[in-house]
């Protein structure tokens, strides 16, 4: 006759299948009870990073520049926006010069009229040098008797010298 044998389970497996069981169990609830993380993905590019840090206070300059006009006059164009950052050199305004080019004209027919009145002058002084020879003075004077002889290149004065002290 064929035996049948029961065979018990072991204690220790028992016990071992059963924490398995609640392990299981625990981690299948927790993950159903946990929040969802979302994920924000983007795509990788090469870009330069820009901090900005807001504050409270005033900016002054390392060193002052007045930016005024020499003289006065109308501004005809401006070439440059307000806060927009310059170069040393750079043209800022183009002011109106009509009455700088009128003044340069006066200016340049002055300086013709003396250069015309100059050459005339200097015209009139050799032709009466060449009229003129030495004129030697036999006048006496009163400190001393001798001659005295008069430059060539000496022209008579229109202004008279007051006579010398008497002594």
């Amino acid at each position: 006759m064929p035996t049948t044998e029961t065979r018990r389970l072991n204690p220790v497996m028992l016990w071992g299948i059963f924490l398995a069981i609640i392990a299981i169990g625990f981690i299948i609830v927790r993950s159903s009870t946990r929040d969802l993380v979302g994920v924000r993905i983007a795509i990788v590019d090469h870009q330069n990073i820009v901090s900005s840090v807001s504050t409270n206070g005033k900016v002054e300059p390392i060193e002052e520049f007045p930016a005024v006009a020499t003289a006065p006059g109308v501004v005809e164009k401006v070439y440059v926006d307000v806060g927009q950052k310059v170069k040393a050199g750079q043209l800022l305004v183009k002011m109106d010069d009509a009455d700088a080019v009128a003044k340069i004209a006066a200016a340049n027919a002055a300086v013709h009229t003396a250069q015309a009145t100059l050459h005339d002058i200097g015209q009139e002084a050799r032709r009466t040098s060449a009229s003129d020879s030495p004129v030697i003075s036999t006048a006496p004077s009163s400190s001393s008797s001798r001659p005295q002889k008069i430059s060539q290149h000496s022209r008579p004065s229109s202004r008279r010298e007051p006579p010398p002290p008497a002594r």
